[in-house]
């Protein structure tokens, strides 16, 4: 049986979606041969356009039962795509659990380009 945890509530809390994506997106980040797709190398492409949209790629849907995030990326070729993918789906739910306490009901991967190159790093 699971504890339940009781908090003193003064108020609601409430997490917008391109916090969420942008958790999921560091996450990715830190994982060898993916990226997001469409993935921008350059910060100085996303300063001149005048946005930084760190969680582009990635689609965030509440339910009653928590957070599913649709996600699309690229692997380097080489990379086993399972593999990739499988990776991909534990660190982002690991990562949005931990810094929200929101259940991470699935993360769905889109595998949609491959990088001939380290632009997937």
């Amino acid at each position: 049986m699971s504890e339940q945890k009781d908090f003193a509530t003064i108020g609601d809390i409430r997490i917008a979606d391109d916090v969420i994506a942008a958790i999921a997106a560091i996450a990715i980040s830190e994982i060898d041969g993916v990226s997001l797709y469409p993935s921008f190398s350059s910060a100085d492409f996303r300063e001149l356009i005048g946005k930084n949209r760190l969680g582009r790629g990635i689609k965030v849907r509440f339910s009653e039962e928590g957070v599913t995030l649709d996600i699309q990326i690229q692997v380097r070729y080489g990379v086993v795509v399972a593999d990739a993918a499988k990776i991909v789906q534990d660190a982002v739910a690991n990562a949005v659990e931990s810094m929200t306490a929101l259940h991470v009901t699935g993360v769905n991967v889109s595998v949609v380009g491959v990088s001939p190159d380290a632009a997937a790093k």
